[in-house]
C-alpha cells in the first residue's frame, strides 16, 4: 500500500474532524472550534487575520466576536496540547505591529493535513495514468472512498467554506472521471458503464465517458441515445460540439472499437 495511504494524518478535516495525538484522536467542541481549526490547517504558517477569521466563522459576526475568535483559538490550542503534538502542531498567535492587526497561524507541515495531501495524491495517481494505469486506478478508487462530500457538515456556511466544498465536490467529479477513463483503457468496459452511468448527472465530460463506456460494453442503443442527449444538451446550451464528441459519434456509427477507445484515451490525457 502506498505510504502517503498509510501515514497517519495529524490534522484530519475530513469527517470526523480531529487531532491525531500518540494516544488517539482528539476531538474539538464546539463545531466552530472545529471550523476554525480547518481555516488555520488549509492556511499552514500563514498570518489569519482576526477580521478574516470573523467573517469565514459567522456570516455576519457579531460584536463579540474577536473574544469569541480567542475563545475558539484557545479551545484549539489546549486541544493540541492534549494531543500531546508538541511542535508539530502548534497554534501561534501574532500581534499587531506598525499599525496592523493581529492573528493566528497554524504551524504544520502541509503533509500532515489531509486535504492539503490530497492534491499531493492526486498527482501522483495522474502520473501513474500512462505508465501503469492499473495502479492509477487502484489509487483512484482509494481517493474515491474519501468521504470528501462530508468536510464541514456542522461548519457554518459562509462563502468561505462554500468554497472549500465546491472545490471539492471538483474534485470528486475530476476522480470519477478518471476512474471511468482508467476502467476504459484497461478494458474493464462494464464496471466503467456502470460507474459513468451512476454518476453523470450534469457533468458533460462523465457523459462522454459513458457513452463510449455504453458501446465498448457492448449496448450500442444506449451509446447511441448518449450521443444525442449530447447532441441536445450542447444546442439547447448553444455552444459548438467539442471535436471528441464528434468523433464519439463517427466512431459508434461505424462500430469502430478502437477508435472509441482512441477518443477517451485522448480525453484521459486531459482530466
Amino acid at each position: 500500500m502506498p505510504e502517503s495511504l498509510v501515514r497517519p494524518f495529524l490534522v484530519q478535516l475530513l469527517p470526523p474532524v480531529s487531532l491525531m495525538g500518540r494516544d488517539g484522536a482528539e476531538t474539538l467542541r464546539p463545531a466552530r472550534a472545529r471550523a476554525l481549526l480547518a481555516v488555520l490547517a488549509l492556511q499552514p504558517s500563514h498570518v489569519v487575520t482576526q477580521t478574516k477569521l470573523a467573517h469565514v466563522l459567522w456570516d455576519e459576526p457579531p460584536v463579540t466576536a474577536r473574544a469569541n475568535v480567542r475563545t475558539l483559538v484557545a479551545r484549539v490550542r489546549s486541544a493540541t496540547q492534549s494531543a500531546s503534538l508538541g511542535n508539530e502542531v502548534r497554534v501561534v498567535t501574532h500581534r499587531a505591529a506598525w499599525g496592523g492587526e493581529g492573528g493566528y497561524s497554524l504551524e504544520i507541515d502541509p503533509s500532515h493535513v489531509d486535504l492539503l495531501a490530497l492534491e499531493h495524491r492526486l498527482r501522483t495517481v495522474r502520473g501513474r495514468v500512462s505508465e501503469d494505469p492499473v495502479v492509477a486506478l487502484a489509487g483512484c478508487r482509494d481517493l474515491l472512498a474519501l468521504d470528501l462530500e462530508g468536510f464541514g457538515v456542522d461548519f457554518p456556511a459562509t462563502n468561505w467554506f462554500t468554497g472549500v466544498k465546491t472545490s471539492l465536490a471538483n474534485t470528486r467529479r475530476s476522480l470519477r472521471r478518471l476512474s471511468v477513463a482508467l476502467h476504459i483503457v484497461i478494458g474493464s468496459y462494464q464496471e466503467a458503464h456502470s460507474e459513468a452511468r451512476a454518476g453523470t448527472g450534469e457533468d458533460p465530460q462523465l457523459a462522454e465517458l459513458a457513452v463510449a463506456a455504453s458501446f465498448l460494453a457492448g449496448d450500442r442503443l444506449s451509446s447511441l441515445d448518449g450521443i444525442q442527449r449530447l447532441l441536445h444538451r450542447h444546442r439547447d446550451y448553444g455552444v459548438g460540439l467539442p471535436s471528441t464528441v464528434q468523433r464519439l459519434q463517427t466512431a459508434i456509427l461505424e462500430g469502430d472499437a478502437p477508435g472509441t477507445a482512441a477518443v477517451v484515451r485522448e480525453v484521459l490525457t486531459r482530466l
